[in-house]
């Protein structure tokens, strides 16, 4: 045998050794383990046994919870302004639903969020079913009663896009009746909140309409009466196409400006379509400042007619639009499962109540077993050190006890 075969051989004897050493101390502690836990068994079985068939007679004799869950999903809205939600119908008229189409849903959900949280309609739920005597509240009862309240309940967005609404209580007929009126207040808030949008947006179209008949009248009177002194007389086929190039320009100006106003009232000031309808207004102003006289005369007052005329025909649509929206009283969710009364109860779970029962007090008894048994080896194996630690503990209560000088 050679010197390196030879080392080799020593090698693997040695790790042979360290691994038959290993394995010996591993069995050695898995068998102090077990006798350990035999030693204490009876300990260890009642410090288990007790809490645990303890825990379940508690959740056994405690109150009946119920849950009743109502699904809603936002209601689209597409009889007459398809494509856009949570954003005002008129903006969607005026052609930006695309640009806001992709967060609009999330939006709706969060203002239905907002809707169910808010201290109007928790107080609707409290007054209606009388909660602050049902959950036997005597101080502070406004704000406790919604507190209460808001710990039994749960709102949730599903990743399906849909709104869940879960309530809690000892009563079944009652927590189904409180999960359906949560789906009726939101209708009521949300569609009040929408016509009173719409209320603003029709008020402020109303006006531009009227502004802009008042325009064309005078527009009107003052081509009539320039017509009858001059004795031109212009028709509507004549000059084609570029008095009416500057008429649709001027249309799109107060398209823009309408669009830019209801955006303001409806987005918040950072919103990158605001920004955008503002910048496009801009550029058409500017178009608008460039744009070379159509003429004199006749011409210029016919194109100022012709104008108003283009105002006018995008004007009128869009008033029609906003009194029928403000009118409007469609629901503003879709209930795809209304609360129904439970079957049985939601909590106290009796199995789960023991399980954590079971879980706690086996960890905990390990624990006390061990640590008896530790003191226990320290006083066997070294009496004198054990005794005189004990004093020491025993002579000032852990560290905790005031030593007072003698006078």
């Amino acid at each position: 045998m050679d010197e390196k075969t030879k080392i080799e051989t020593e090698k693997i004897e040695k790790n042979l050794t360290i691994s038959n050493g290993e394995a010996k101390a591993l069995g050695e502690v898995v068998l102090d383990f077990f006798s350990v836990v035999t030693k204490w068994r009876k300990f260890i079985v009642w410090f288990i046994l007790v809490p645990t068939i303890l825990a379940g007679g508690i959740a056994a004799i405690s109150p009946k919870w119920y849950k009743s869950i109502a699904t809603v999903f936002p209601a689209e809205q597409t009889s007459l302004f398809p494509g856009l939600e949570g954003v005002s119908s008129l903006a969607r008229t005026l052609g930006v639903g695309r640009a806001i189409g992709g967060i609009s849903s999330r939006t709706e959900l969060d203002r239905f969020m907002a809707i169910l949280k808010s201290e109007t309609a928790l107080m609707r739920v409290i007054d209606r079913f009388n909660l602050t005597h049902v959950y036997e509240i005597t101080s502070y009862p406004r704000e406790k009663t919604m507190k209460e309240l808001l710990s039994n309940t749960n709102f949730e967005v599903a990743e399906e896009g849909n709104l869940v609404i879960e309530v809690y209580d000892k009563d079944p007929r009652r927590v189904a009746d409180m999960a359906n009126y949560f789906v009726q207040i939101l209708n009521e808030i949300n569609s009040t909140m929408q016509a009173s949008n719409a209320k603003a947006n029709r008020e402020f179209i109303e006006q531009r309409v009227g502004k802009n008949r008042s325009d064309l009248h005078a527009s009107e009177e003052v081509l009539k009466t320039y017509q009858e002194k001059s004795g031109i007389m212009i028709t509507p086929d004549q000059n084609g196409s570029g008095v009416s190039a500057v008429a649709e320009l001027y249309a799109m100006k107060a398209r823009k400006e309408i669009e830019l106003a209801i955006l303001q009232r409806t987005v918040s000031r950072d919103h990158p379509v605001l920004q955008q309808s503002a910048t496009e207004l801009e550029e058409v102003n500017k178009k608008v400042a460039l744009m070379p006289e159509a003429g004199v005369g006749t011409l210029r007052l016919y194109r100022e007619v012709l104008i108003q005329q283009k105002i006018m025909e995008f004007l009128v649509p869009l008033y029609e639009q906003a009194k029928v929206e403000e009118k409007r009283s469609t629901p503003s969710v879709i209930v795809l499962d209304r609360g129904e009364v439970p079957e049985r109860k939601a909590k106290p779970k009796i199995m789960l109540y023991m399980l954590l029962a079971f879980v706690i007090t086996t960890i905990l008894s390990l624990f006390l077993v061990f640590l008896l048994e530790g003191v226990d080896r320290i006083r066997s194996l070294h009496p004198e050190r054990f005794h005189q630690m004990w004093s020491v503990v025993r002579s000032d209560w852990f560290g905790l006890r005031i030593k007072r000088n003698a006078n």
